[in-house]
């Protein structure tokens, strides 16, 4: 009891971390520019979960020296992680009733992508406890465990995908194109200068928050790097103006 009163303080010191970015948006769900903003406060919390991740290179074991505090930390760490992805969910979802077709499949395609992040974590976290259950509480379940980690690297690969396939999606709302499907060509953004360049520092700030746990984060910076880096016209202005 008097070791968890004194990890208490450091479990209320992770937590607010990602709570002081999850101020829920009071734009209008169509509100495009909004949008984009938020898309990409998500992603720099989400990437911080990743590196939460990447960091926990270990499980505890049942031999570990201090198993105790060892398991103590993996919660802890597991508990930030989640608060994460819950805090990124949070943001998007305020634009979840969107009529705009393309704010409403990016935010539908990130969020499951976020929910299909929470069950793998849950299932780890599933199998570590199971790992160290007392001996005579465990029964050997080998195939069972391949197996869940087998499906596990498969829904991280669609997880991967559908990160990527959302924040591209999110990028057909603030530019309008000409011509169908693969002949499709951007001729004009749909923002104002002043959000434009609002929008390239943020998305900046994120290309520049890259770490040594490379992620798909990186990969989504630079598909919104490449969008607003396109010499089109903005609101207002005209194409000679570019």
């Amino acid at each position: 009891m008097r070791k968890f009163l004194l990890l208490f303080p450091l479990l209320l010191l992770v937590l607010p971390c990602s709570a002081q970015l999850c101020i829920v948006d009071t734009a209008q769900p169509n509100d495009t520019f909004a949008y984009m903003g938020t898309e990409v406060r998500a992603l720099t919390i989400i990437r911080e979960a990743v590196n939460l991740s990447a960091e926990m290179k270990t499980v505890p074991l049942p031999g570990d020296p201090d198993h105790q505090q060892a398991m103590v930390n993996y919660y802890v760490g597991m508990q930030s992680i989640d608060e994460h992805y819950a805090c990124a969910a949070r943001l998007l979802g305020h634009y979840k009733p969107s009529t705009n077709q393309d704010i409403q499949n990016s935010v539908d395609t990130l969020l499951t992508a976020i929910e299909a992040t929470k069950t793998i974590n849950a299932t780890l976290r599933g199998m570590v406890e199971h790992l160290n259950k007392p001996p005579a509480e465990v029964e050997p379940h080998a195939d069972d465990a391949s197996k869940a980690l087998a499906d596990i690297k498969s829904t991280q690969h669609v997880v991967f995908k559908m990160m990527l396939g959302g924040v591209k999606e999110s990028t057909f709302s603030i530019v309008r194109g000409e011509g169908m499907d693969t002949d499709w060509k951007p001729t004009a953004f749909t923002i104002t200068r002043s959000q434009h360049d609002t929008l390239l520092t943020a998305v900046r700030d994120l290309a520049a928050g890259k770490t040594a746990h490379a992620n798909y984060v990186d990969l989504c910076a630079e598909i919104l790097l490449e969008t607003l880096n396109e010499p089109l016209p903005l609101t207002g202005e005209v194409a000679t103006k570019r």
